[in-house]
């Protein structure tokens, strides 16, 4: 499969590799990987990038705080929504990991499974 490494945090870099792997993938009849290579990003990266959107003017003080609030929103709705959900059971942790299950997936969903019996409070 073809594939094309790209700064994840470069939103031109990124979006040039999705239109050149849009490009490939319609001449070829073939999928492309995009691994958009990420840092991790704390508040000071973003407030940069805010910066950068105050100054050429495509956004000011209340388009950033309807975005923060709406991802905000948006966030908790999601977190709710998942707390609702029922639980999976624990040994989906050990399924669909290799397409065999070699002998130390076995011995850590055996050592799991004591440790659960053994601690069944804490589960």
């Amino acid at each position: 499969m073809a594939s094309i490494r790209v700064d994840g945090n470069d939103i031109f870099a990124v979006h040039a590799a999705v239109r050149e792997a849009r490009a490939y993938a319609l001449q070829h009849s073939a999928p492309v990987l995009i691994e958009a290579m990420m840092y991790r990003q704390d508040w000071s990266t973003q407030e940069i990038e805010y910066t950068f959107l105050e100054e050429h003017g495509w956004m000011d003080d209340a388009g950033i705080a309807a975005i923060r609030n709406e991802e905000r929103k948006a966030v908790l709705t999601s977190m709710e929504s998942a707390e609702k959900r029922a639980k999976p059971k624990l040994t989906t942790l050990f399924e669909d990991v290799y397409y065999g299950r070699p002998g130390h997936l076995i011995q850590q969903e055996k050592k799991s499974m004591e440790h659960i019996k053994k601690y069944p409070e804490q589960y």
